[in-house]
């Protein structure tokens, strides 16, 4: 009997010291995360399958979501994302080096859309299997569709369009030699190419 109360001492022990280190860990993570709120940049974290699972106060301030509306969201469906090439491409690139950068089209939430600069960076298991993304985002310009149809219209981009919607976008740039973006928004490519 004694024997077998000290086992049940020793796994006692055993279970609250685990429990002490995971909550110094916890304290350690909840730590790290606020200071990820310190910075004005937006940082967030995407699952496997883009499901943003941390969102800091950078990405509140710029994108206007807080972060209780964002996290559990798929972030280039929020986003309304338009990348530079086809996100499977850009995929690939981040499963194979770790890393991917660039610079994508946002809509916030009152609708403007912004050019980030974006910088991905892989985390993965023991197993070398993708489990989540960090990305942070520098705001490179805040423009609107008139400001976008201008810019262009005095390069050697050629706009033409309704302008956007909220449900598919509306519009196409060409420009010499083709250029394609890509959205999120719809399986196909708004830029056409104009000799095809």
């Amino acid at each position: 009997m004694e024997e077998r109360t000290a086992d049940l001492r020793r796994a006692t022990e055993d279970l609250q010291a685990e429990i002490a280190e995971r909550k110094r860990a916890e304290e350690a993570l909840r730590e790290k995360a606020n200071l990820l709120d310190l910075t004005h940049d937006t940082v967030f974290v995407r699952d496997a399958n883009n499901v943003i699972t941390f969102w800091n106060r950078g990405a509140e301030e710029l994108y206007g979501w807080t972060r209780e509306e964002a996290v559990g969201q798929v972030s280039h469906r929020l986003m309304k994302t338009i990348f530079p090439a086809p996100l499977e491409k850009i995929t690939a690139e981040l499963n194979s080096t770790g890393r991917w950068e660039g610079e994508l089209i946002h809509a916030r939430r009152d609708g403007k859309q912004v050019v980030v600069a974006s910088r991905w960076s892989l985390q993965l298991d023991e197993q070398g299997k993708p489990i989540a993304v960090l990305e942070t985002n520098n705001i490179v310009r805040l423009f609107q569709m008139e400001c976008f149809r201008t810019r262009f219209e005095k390069s050697d981009w050629i706009f033409s369009g309704q302008g956007c919607s909220s449900s598919r976008w509306q519009w196409k740039l060409f420009r010499y030699p083709s250029k394609r973006l890509y959205s999120s928004i719809s399986d196909e490519s708004f830029f056409i190419d104009p000799n095809g």
